[in-house]
């Protein structure tokens, strides 16, 4: 009897601990989503020279962006149910108060848009859920990893001219999913190894 109140006493305090950081989860998204939209409609010049340095405008609003948010949510979040909840809950409140500031301050709403941006929004449950259950199986571990990691780093690679990095955040979201998805294996070095190779000949055989 003591046992079975210790074990759900602890399962009400992880509950409740879950609860907050859904809770900081949200807040952030809602401040990434209002600030992004501020930093849409403000004129380049009215920012500091490193925004125009490095391109911010809109950037979360771009898919690989949200490859390697999800990817971080992913990795931290204890199971596969709370990965989906995390990764759809962060996305839906960053969309939301993205397009509400933009209804309700700025004054015009694009309902083609927010439908494309739902759309995307519910696709990342079954995308998060996938990337959770791989952790624990080799061959799916691999293949996920070199799916993400190629997809970011020809994100990356797109922006490079003449070996130079053009767009600095493009490359950052492709340092952030490397790390996210790491791990002390073999595995892990030779999803990269092979997402790297896979990315040159595409850019090589795309451009030239």
């Amino acid at each position: 009897m003591v046992k079975k109140r210790v074990l759900l006493c602890g399962k009400i305090k992880n509950e409740k601990q879950y609860s907050v950081r859904l809770l900081g989860i949200v807040i952030l998204a809602i401040i990434l989503g209002i600030a992004q939209k501020m930093l849409d409609t403000t004129p380049v010049n009215y920012l500091p020279d490193l925004f125009e340095k490095i391109q911010f405008s809109n950037h979360l609003g771009q898919l690989n962006a949200w490859v390697a948010i999800i990817t971080v949510l992913v990795v931290l979040s204890k199971n596969t149910k709370r990965a989906a909840i995390n990764t759809f809950v962060f996305l839906f409140f960053m969309l939301s108060s993205y397009y509400l500031y933009s209804y309700f301050v700025l004054g015009f709403f694009s309902y083609y848009e927010i439908c494309k941006w739902l759309l995307a929004c519910v696709t990342s449950i079954p995308f998060s859920i996938i990337l959770k259950y791989s952790r624990n199986k080799s061959t799916m571990t691999f293949i996920v990893n070199v799916i993400i990691i190629s997809f970011l780093f020809e994100s990356a690679l797109l922006f490079l001219n003449y070996h130079r990095i053009k767009n600095l955040l493009d490359f950052i979201f492709f340092i952030i999913g490397v790390l996210a998805l790491y791990s002390k294996s073999k595995i892990y070095v030779g999803s990269i190894l092979v997402s790297v190779a896979i990315s040159s000949f595409y850019f090589y055989f795309a451009y030239y």
